[in-house]
């Protein structure tokens, strides 16, 4: 089970906004979360546009492919 929560950018961007309402400064991890889930949130809106726009299902090394730079993406902080 994950301890990720999907929501939509919209929700995710009033999420982070949240933490910085009346000149508070959150703490560094609590903001991290926050502006990871953002980034989660842009990226699963940007897949579901795109594929409802693909005429078929992705080839299986397409579908690697975007695994592999996800991978890199979280392994990179």
């Amino acid at each position: 089970m994950s301890d990720f929560d999907p929501v939509d950018p919209v929700t995710a961007r009033n999420q982070l906004a949240g933490l910085h309402s009346r000149g508070a400064i959150p703490d560094p991890e609590v903001d991290a979360a926050a502006r990871a889930k953002l980034a989660t949130s842009k990226i699963d809106k940007a897949i579901r546009l795109a594929m409802d726009d693909c005429p078929g299902p992705l080839h299986p090394a397409q579908v690697e492919y975007l695994i592999g730079r996800v991978q890199q993406a979280g392994a990179q902080r």
